[in-house]
């Protein structure tokens, strides 16, 4: 797989982007890109449309992180949810270290993502060295997406939880 960056420099500029900032989170979001991807196969004549996502975070807290869980979610050219998911990164996160995380989603009309679509990205949960755990405050997450998609819910963030249309 191509790295986001790549992507862009093929495709162009990418995607609209939105961070959800929470002010006692210890997991900064740096920089977030998010792009449609076409990756033409030749095997049954697939066509898996995708959309990539790329994080740049920083642990801000004074102790060591040893998990993170990143909440994505992409929206379509009208602004409907294409879909939400994990984006998950284990690696030891030193305080004041900066790391990159890349994620690949497959949605159902990925391609209505493709010109103005929005990728959002937030701090979903966080798992320091000590065993504390860290959670986002999901009804300021749903607030915010709410400025995308005005129905969405708690229960739609939920994970594993099937979305309807």
């Amino acid at each position: 797989m191509l790295s986001v960056d790549k992507l862009i420099e093929i495709y162009g500029e990418s995607n609209p982007t939105k961070v959800i900032k929470q002010e006692n989170s210890p997991i900064k979001i740096i920089e977030y890109k998010s792009i449609f991807q076409r990756e033409f196969s030749s095997e049954y004549g697939s066509n898996p449309d995708q959309i990539a996502h790329s994080i740049r975070y920083k642990n801000i807290s004074s102790d060591t992180i040893v998990a993170m869980r990143f909440g994505i979610a992409s929206f379509d050219m009208f602004n409907h949810m294409l879909g939400k998911f994990a984006g998950y990164a284990t690696e030891t996160l030193e305080p004041m270290k900066v790391e990159n995380g890349e994620w690949v989603q497959s949605v159902y009309a990925a391609f209505t993502f493709e010109k103005y679509g929005t990728g959002v990205a937030y701090v979903d949960a966080v798992r320091f060295e000590s065993g504390k755990i860290w959670n986002s405050d999901l009804a300021l997450v749903v607030e915010e997406l709410q400025k995308i998609e005005l129905s969405l819910t708690q229960a739609d963030l939920l994970e594993n939880k099937p979305r309807n249309n």
